[in-house]
């Protein structure tokens, strides 16, 4: 996935657009299927996506540097302790959630 802020912290609204598009032809098969059986509901969709993408990255480089590492150091370091929780699916889910986080922080 492609930045979709410039280098001013804007957002590029051709590349949200276009983010859109590579999401409806990955989600909906766009080319496979035309876009009249599809609609613009899913188009809809995509588009708020995109959006929602665009305003996480703007969310994500607002924390400064030495904020985010420390939050990424402090991730580890649960991450450690997982192997002492009795339930595997929650520590698998919470496992998950935290290198879901940490690829989030580091991006």
């Amino acid at each position: 996935m492609s930045t979709l802020l410039t280098t001013a912290g804007v957002v590029d609204r051709r590349a949200v657009m276009c983010r859109a598009w590579e999401l409806m032809r990955t989600f909906y098969h766009l080319g496979e299927l035309p876009f009249s059986s599809i609609g613009r509901q899913c188009l809809g969709w995509c588009l708020r996506k995109a959006w929602a993408e665009a305003r996480g990255e703007i969310r994500r480089r607002s924390i400064p540097a030495a904020e985010r590492a420390e939050r990424i150091a402090d991730l580890e370091n649960e991450l450690s302790f997982l192997v002492y929780i009795d339930d595997w699916r929650h520590a698998d889910r919470r496992r998950r959630e935290i290198e879901e986080s940490i690829r989030w922080l580091a991006a």
